[in-house]
């Protein structure tokens, strides 16, 4: 399965939330990062710097699977729903064919600290997928989520991902695909968060959300504008199925889509 992943934004907000990431005022929320993919075309999402907090892309996952140029930038941004203002910057590609030839890189929210031990952290972005090649019908994989992990790189595959957003061919519909949250846990394919039957090459909107004091994993497809700015409106879908809790939030993950990446 491929993947275009635009523009995404990483909010914390301390303490009892009150409001998420569309209603959340400046006093209650406050940006972690944000990443525009502002790199050259063509180039390696690997080793990049992020210019809102100076840190760079790092490897995160095993030797064997990890192929620097299967996510980098394709030189140009995507065209976001309507009715959302257009995107700026350019995008990140995600590419491999669902097995081991993808690669896996980590965003640290700071080069030192960062840690995000309480309260909810949610990221934005656009997404499009351009083909289903070497996914399946049944759990797929997930292709980003939030981690644990601080600014290092490792050479194995992470096993600790909340709110992690997974896709998967749909079983009604080999030419359309489904997508969830997922809590720190295995996906299955009778899960009730699947959002089904969406369009190959269509420009997705995604805001998702892990609350660390509940161990709830939450997200909205294409939430509708007019409530931006106000409560935050029920989410599409929310994971509350038993996985191991995270206990603090540091960094954000992205992967290629496969089993491989596919641990609990």
């Amino acid at each position: 399965m491929k993947n275009r992943i635009s523009r995404g934004y990483l909010y914390y907000i301390a303490g009892i939330v009150a409001s998420g990431m569309m209603g959340a005022s400046s006093a209650s929320a406050s940006a972690i990062l944000y990443e525009g993919f502002n790199d050259t075309a063509g180039a390696a999402l690997l080793g990049q710097t992020d210019p809102s907090n100076g840190v760079n892309w790092l490897r995160a996952a095993s030797s064997t699977t990890t192929t620097a140029l299967n996510i980098n930038n394709p030189g140009a941004s995507l065209t976001m729903p309507t009715p959302l203002q257009p995107s700026s910057g350019n995008a990140l590609a995600i590419t491999g064919n669902g097995n081991t030839s993808g690669g896996a890189n980590r965003l640290a929210f700071a080069a030192s600290g960062g840690l995000v031990t309480s309260g909810a952290v949610y990221y934005s972005m656009a997404v499009r997928v351009d083909a289903l090649t070497g996914s399946n019908n049944t759990v797929g994989g997930f292709f980003t989520g939030l981690n644990n992990t601080g600014n290092s790189a490792t050479t194995t595959n992470p096993t600790v991902v909340g709110a992690r957003l997974q896709m998967r061919v749909d079983p009604s519909d080999s030419n359309k695909y489904d997508i969830e949250i997922v809590n720190n846990r295995a996906a299955t394919s009778t899960d009730a968060q699947w959002s089904s039957g969406l369009n190959v090459g269509d420009s997705q909107f995604i805001v998702a959300e892990y609350n660390i004091d509940t161990n709830v994993s939450s997200y909205w497809l294409n939430p509708d504008t007019s409530t931006f700015g106000g409560t935050d409106p029920a989410p599409t879908a929310t994971d509350s199925t038993a996985g191991t809790a995270l206990t603090q939030v540091q960094h954000h993950h992205a992967a290629k889509p496969g089993a491989v990446h596919d641990a609990g």
